[in-house]
């Protein structure tokens, strides 16, 4: 993830021009499969970072419906950030609030026309 965000830097400063997609890359790609997928695991082996100033004092009965509780309470922060999100989402295209027709336009004409397969035909 460091390196291709230091390699985009670099390639942005020196050669004028970010290497594509590298924001969609590390948000949607590295960060679930490296961070999320490390905090499932130290959370699995026990290693994770916990206010351990009451807990460790407690008996290991009570350590089980903390530890349970959390997990519900992080669970349902999750769920409803899902749900706002989505709907954030959704209220920002039902408004027509952007315009996606330059948009489409501009990659059609500048991305997919010039990569066609020969033979194609450009009125179709």
């Amino acid at each position: 993830m460091m390196v291709h965000t230091v390699a985009n830097a670099l390639s942005r400063t020196v050669f004028g021009e970010p290497i594509g997609g590298t924001l969609e890359r590390v948000q949607y790609w590295y960060m679930p499969l490296i961070v999320l997928l490390g905090f499932v695991i130290a959370m699995q082996r026990g290693e994770h970072v916990r206010a351990d100033m009451f807990f460790s004092r407690s008996p290991d009965a009570s350590k089980r419906y903390v530890a349970s509780s959390a997990s519900v309470i992080c669970a349902v922060v999750c769920l409803l950030t899902a749900i706002y999100s989505f709907g954030q989402f959704a209220s920002f295209y039902d408004d027509d609030a952007i315009d996606l027709d330059p948009f489409v336009d501009e990659v059609f004409e500048r991305i997919l026309m010039p990569h066609r397969p020969e033979g194609s035909s450009e009125g179709t």
